[in-house]
């Protein structure tokens, strides 16, 4: 068992939005399939001498993220239908997907900051006006609370659950629904997580980086 569950507590409330419900749902499946991508990976599941943790770990990631990629193709159309809003730059556009990720993940306190690109990560060269071509110099820092995937689950401790501590991004879907949602209104970027509340951090963040 890679992943322990916890009995998810009622919210006592009977008026309680549906959409807020579904992601209760979806919160508790997401747990399951996680925790059966870690046992398919490598060939476990098939009998096969299991590969590293950590290749394992990588390979859940990728999987993840193109969960999050089907989910981000969805939302951002249903949202946008509903709230339309002019993406004209890429923090209106991060705005309306952190809205949209409220409404259909649950996903309540997100707060956006910008933060300087650092020599040692250097912006990505993208297309400017006429044959001339300008280097993003800046990113777009996600900042949020525990989510209701986190909300039922927690990572094992100890020493010899560090590797899938530190190699596995639990709730790596969000970066997949956060990259695909941007790409849907013409804002090309790299959603990677940089903090996670299961390894223990105090908050969860992803970094966005223009492309």
């Amino acid at each position: 068992q890679f992943l322990y569950f916890i009995e998810p507590m009622s919210r006592g409330n009977p008026t309680q939005q549906h959409l807020t419900m579904s992601g209760e749902l979806f919160a508790l499946t997401y747990g399951c399939t996680v925790n059966m991508l870690l046992q398919d990976a490598g060939g476990i599941a098939a009998g096969a001498s299991p590969a590293p943790l950590h290749q394992r770990c990588q390979e859940v990631n990728g999987q993840l993220f193109e969960m999050g990629r089907r989910i981000g193709e969805r939302i951002v159309d249903d949202y946008l239908a509903h709230h339309p809003a002019k993406c004209t730059s890429l923090e209106s556009a991060i705005d309306a997907t952190r809205h949209a990720m409220k409404h259909f993940l649950s996903v309540s306190d997100m707060q956006v900051r910008k933060e300087a690109l650092t020599g040692d990560e250097p912006a990505v060269p993208k297309e400017g006006p006429g044959s001339q071509r300008k280097r993003a110099t800046e990113r777009f820092v996600l900042t949020f609370g525990v989510t209701p995937l986190q909300g039922f689950a927690e990572l094992p401790t100890g020493d010899d659950a560090r590797e899938l501590r530190e190699h596995l991004w639990y709730s790596n879907v969000l970066c997949g629904v956060i990259q695909t949602a941007l790409s849907l209104v013409g804002k090309n970027v790299t959603a990677t997580f940089r903090r996670c509340m299961l390894r223990g951090d105090t908050e969860n963040e992803i970094v966005v980086v223009p492309a």
